[in-house]
């Protein structure tokens, strides 16, 4: 039989025979052996759970290294940081654009009707826009009567040159007006008035400038549409992601020569095929010193004011356009 008592039982002798378990060796070897060398898990593992030295403020944080943040170098400008032409990547900027398009060609379709309301709305938001990044840095401009004074030059350039020279008179007059109630002083007065007058007559000549051009010749109101907007597709594909302030410019040049070719193949009225090239070149020319102009308008070359960015390109050519085309028209009958 087999016993079954629980006294203790005898030690085996450690030596006679091989071990009853493995036994661990050390992790770096043998003493008086050189440590061997940790593995890749054991490094990974040790860089996981080390704890963290703390990041210096200014740096980031690469490859769980701090790294001293390097302030990035502003873009190289043809006219300097304070007249740059700056590309706003932030939102659905290309769709607004597309919109804006279709909106303008729709309403040259319809006709005046529909073309004065929508230039002098967008006029009206522009001086809006650019009166608030006045009041943002501390003047005086009087928002309200920027927005009613674009939009009212605007819509005066409905019953022609006229007109549009009353509108602005009457904005001067009741921008001098608002400001002397609100300031007691002359400079006061002066300043207010006239941050707020740089703030709506630009745009709003700006944007009468396709209104006049319209009551002249429609094919000459879709070229310059067709036109800006080809300039403006270039300038921004290209210029958004340049290193430099040319580049996108110089694109959209390229765009408006390869739209002059379409309208002079087409043969728009009052374009008799080569004199289109001829409208081009002040096309290419005003696009750009327009876009200057609208930084020019504004505080600092950073501040918002989408509706003035809108309208930009216009702002040199659009009256320059309508004043050729009249005389144009002159020639031709």
């Amino acid at each position: 039989m087999v016993s079954t008592s629980s006294g203790p039982r005898p030690e085996a002798d450690r030596g006679a025979g091989p071990p009853t378990r493995p036994v661990r060796m050390p992790r770096r070897g043998l003493s008086g052996q050189a440590p061997a060398p940790d593995g890749v898990v054991q490094r990974t593992w040790r860089r996981v759970t080390a704890p963290r030295p703390p990041v210096p403020q200014g740096a980031v944080v690469l490859r769980g290294k701090p790294r001293a943040v390097v302030h990035h170098r502003q873009k190289p400008t043809l006219f300097r940081r304070r007249l740059a032409v700056v590309y706003d990547t932030s939102g659905p900027r290309v769709t607004l654009g597309v919109l804006w398009f279709l909106l303008v060609v729709g309403a040259l379709a319809v006709g005046p009707g529909a073309l004065v309301p929508l230039y002098a709305a967008m006029a009206a938001l522009a001086g809006f826009q650019t009166a608030s990044a006045w009041r943002a840095v501390g003047s005086k401009a009087d928002r309200w009567v920027a927005a009613l004074a674009a939009g009212a030059v605007a819509a005066g350039a409905a019953w022609g040159v006229g007109s549009l020279g009353l509108a602005i008179l009457g904005a001067v007059v009741v921008t001098l007006a608002v400001a002397a109630l609100e300031t007691r002083t002359l400079r006061g007065v002066l300043d207010a008035a006239g941050t707020t007058l740089l703030s709506a007559l630009p745009v709003g000549i700006g944007a009468a400038g396709v209104i006049l051009t319209l009551r002249l010749e429609i094919g000459a109101a879709v070229t310059i549409v067709v036109l800006v907007a080809a300039y403006e597709v270039g300038d921004y594909i290209v210029g958004s992601g340049a290193s430099s302030s040319v580049e996108g410019p110089i694109a959209g040049i390229v765009a408006i020569a390869a739209m002059c070719m379409v309208v002079a193949v087409l043969r728009v009225p009052p374009f008799d095929g080569a004199s289109v090239f001829v409208f081009g070149g002040f096309a290419a020319l005003g696009c750009p010193l327009g876009q200057v102009l609208a930084s020019a308008l504004l505080p600092s070359v950073d501040a918002r004011a989408p509706a003035l960015r809108r309208l930009d390109s216009l702002l040199v050519l659009g009256p320059a356009w309508a004043l050729l085309v009249g005389i144009l028209m002159q020639r031709v009958l």
